[in-house]
């Protein structure tokens, strides 16, 4: 039988569990040429966290979707805000929303790209650092979670356009 009233012994029960915010994050892949080879690695930029929960941590560039704006203008909003970058084309990758994924409830909307390299700013944004994917700290909430699977994602795209 289905349940059209919550539980009260539920978790989600007590006062404001109910609430579910969206947040944007993205997840922005380049090729970097190793110094003095010719060898490439897959790079990311990382934000480190400057409060609450997981202050001190990378994680990827995101925040949360405004009220009056869509998705894909959220995802360019966002990741402008935090790393300066401004790719031409954003995708949509998947939604994350597994219910510990956040101290509060929090679906996130994932978009990915990929940059040529001469579309990479200076460097110079505070907070933002570029990482090898293959060699990534412990990241913020799932967030190493979505890089492996945008990783995936990208190595099946690749595999299928040969």
């Amino acid at each position: 039988m289905t349940r059209t009233a919550p539980d009260p012994r539920s978790p989600s029960a007590s006062a404001g569990a109910d609430t579910i915010r969206v947040a944007v994050s993205t997840v922005i892949f380049t090729l970097r040429r190793l110094p003095g080879s010719d060898a490439v690695q897959v790079v990311l930029p990382l934000v480190r966290r400057t409060r609450d929960p997981h202050e001190g941590q990378w994680a990827l560039p995101g925040g949360w979707l405004d009220a009056t704006e869509g998705l894909d203008a959220a995802a360019s909003r966002t990741l402008a805000e935090t790393t300066g970058l401004a790719p031409s084309y954003l995708e949509q990758l998947y939604a994350f929303g597994a219910v510990d994924r956040s101290p509060t409830r929090v679906v996130s909307i994932v978009y990915w790209a990929l940059l040529r390299a001469d579309e990479i700013t200076d460097g110079s944004v505070e907070n933002v650092e570029w990482f090898d994917a293959a060699a990534l700290p412990a990241l913020a909430f799932d967030h190493n979670e979505i890089v492996d699977y945008a990783l995936w994602r990208l190595r099946n795209k690749v595999g299928y356009s040969r």
